[in-house]
């Protein structure tokens, strides 16, 4: 039985007797609270869903601004040592001569 403000919540204990039954109409009264939270809970998940994948797509395109900033400076840092061997070996062939 479901019962509170928490969707979640769910009691499976019941207090009637073996000569009480459930009418038809409180039968029909508990199924559609039912559908109702279960609708409720599956607005939510969906809306969840959404603010997850657009979470992770942010975190995505970070993740690709971080790694295209660290490549620039790699690219870079490797131009100077690239430029520092040229003059490396140009001191190291006069030297030769």
């Amino acid at each position: 039985m479901v019962q509170g403000d928490d969707p979640l919540e769910v009691n499976s204990e019941y207090d009637l007797d073996e000569d009480d039954a459930m009418s038809y109409d409180n039968l029909t009264v508990f199924c559609q609270k039912l559908l109702e939270r279960y609708d409720v809970l599956k607005v939510e998940n969906k809306s969840l869903k959404k603010e997850n994948m657009s979470l992770l797509n942010e975190n995505d395109s970070s993740k690709s601004s971080i790694v295209l900033k660290e490549n620039e400076f790699l690219k870079r840092k490797n131009i100077f040592f690239s430029s520092k061997l040229n003059v490396i070996f140009e001191g190291n062939n006069c030297l030769k001569n």
